[in-house]
């Protein structure tokens, strides 16, 4: 069974991805996986790029790791408990947050993304982008098997700058706080 971790990054991540892609290269190794990490520039929208890589990827592998490059895997991360539903996706404080995510390929996840990519996670002419992930929290709320196809993935497997949860697998640390981002990220490596 094949397992990609994805990210990628643009010129405006480089700092942060420099940091977090190494401990994303130990987890893939750790857990003998393939890691993609793609520095290019973002097309129309960091969602829309990103939405477009997961659907590419998806197509490769058996199962797809999506991590933002400001996420930041632990040193004791482990693939368990990531594949328990066909999408896992990460909390924030306003629900589902497509920085972290897990996919098992199958039709209905293929068809789960390429609607997150037609109901206004890419840009329309005309209709002004959506900058986070509205989109998809709408779409998986109007699923009639939202709750059978989509697991909101708990604390313990991604934690953020919100929560208290230490241990988790991977910490997502919202880069739009680059200034703090980076001593921090380099500080839970030693």
């Amino acid at each position: 069974m094949k397992t990609i971790l994805l990210t990628y990054y643009d010129d405006r991540r480089r700092d942060i991805a420099q940091v977090a892609v190494p401990a994303m290269k130990r987890f893939a190794d750790e857990n003998q996986i393939e890691l993609v990490a793609l520095e290019e520039p973002t097309l129309a929208s960091p969602m829309g790029h990103k939405i477009l890589l997961v659907l590419k990827f998806l197509e490769q592998c058996d199962r797809l790791i999506y991590a933002d490059s400001d996420v930041l895997f632990q040193r004791h991360a482990t693939l368990r408990d990531l594949f328990q539903k066909p999408v896992g996706v990460s909390q924030d404080y306003a629900g589902l947050c497509t920085g972290f995510m897990t996919f098992v390929r199958a039709v209905k996840v293929v068809e789960l993304v390429t609607q997150w990519k037609i109901q206004g996670a890419l840009p329309i002419p005309g209709r002004p982008f959506p900058s986070d992930q509205r989109s998809f929290q709408k779409l998986v709320a109007r699923l009639s098997d939202g709750k059978e196809l989509v697991e909101e993935l708990s604390q313990d497997v991604v934690s953020n700058p919100l929560s208290s949860k230490i241990g988790s697998l991977a910490h997502h640390y919202w880069a739009q706080y680059a200034s703090q981002v980076l001593d921090r990220m380099r500080r839970s490596l030693r």
